[in-house]
């Protein structure tokens, strides 16, 4: 039982860090198409935005 609870630990762990080392360069940003979600409107942000 302790050599699976160790194994999924460590698998569990591998798995997070290796998503977490997503590196986004200007090449990634660079094209397509951008669409605004947010912006203002007589002062007021409008829209889909963080906040």
């Amino acid at each position: 039982m302790r050599k699976h609870s160790l194994f999924f630990i460590i698998s569990t762990l591998l798995i997070i860090l290796a998503g977490c080392n997503e590196l986004v360069t200007t090449d990634d940003l660079i094209g397509g198409k951008w669409v605004p979600k947010s912006g203002y409107k007589d002062g007021e942000a409008t829209g889909e935005y963080c906040g």
